[in-house]
């Protein structure tokens, strides 16, 4: 950079250089494929219209014995040649292969993991309906319903008397000392 003198203001002048021209390489043409003479051709036409039922069974034997081919896969599971590649992105194998991992047995589904159930039994999540038919779990079913019923009765009562005292209370009027179960018609106001 050079400073430049001018009468008003002084000025930087810079020198731009632009980058120098890079020969880019040329792909190189794909050699195109080797076209078959016409003789060739008409040879191969004339053969295959003469052997047309040999290629055809030949073809046909091949593609069933191909498709028939099995496979075992990683996951444990057997699956033919033809539904490799899509076996391969299903949800079964991602599943079965996640719990080879995890050190599940493979076939471990959602549905086949134990489940603890409140009245001390457990069940599969398939066989769930079965366990909830069982006497032990309506004997627990049962007390669970007596239980809530008493808590609902309780927390009645206690609303009752909580809102009672917020009546008095704003009505300036005092409630005398009523520890023990008392109706609320029986409460004494001074």
């Amino acid at each position: 950079m050079k400073l430049i003198d001018n009468k008003f203001e002084k000025k930087y002048a810079f020198n731009i250089k632009k980058p120098k021209r890079m020969c880019t390489p040329v792909p190189e043409p794909e050699p195109e494929p080797k076209k078959r003479s016409a003789s060739l051709v008409k040879a191969q036409q004339k053969y295959y219209e003469k052997n047309k039922q040999k290629i055809t069974l030949k073809q046909t034997e091949y593609n069933k014995t191909y498709s028939k081919l099995t496979h075992v896969c990683d996951c444990g599971d057997v699956i033919s040649n033809s539904a490799k590649y899509s076996h391969i992105k299903s949800k079964r194998h991602i599943r079965r292969m996640e719990n080879i991992n995890n050190g599940i047995p493979a076939g471990t589904t959602d549905g086949e993991k134990f489940i603890n159930c409140g009245c001390g039994g457990f069940y599969k999540y398939n066989q769930r309906h079965q366990h909830f038919r069982t006497k032990k779990h309506h004997r627990f079913e049962a007390e669970k319903q007596g239980e809530l019923k008493k808590q609902l009765e309780q927390n009645t009562y206690d609303n009752m008397r909580i809102q009672l005292k917020r009546m008095l209370f704003e009505e300036g009027i005092e409630e005398e000392d009523t520890t023990d179960k008392v109706n609320s018609t029986e409460i004494k106001i001074l």
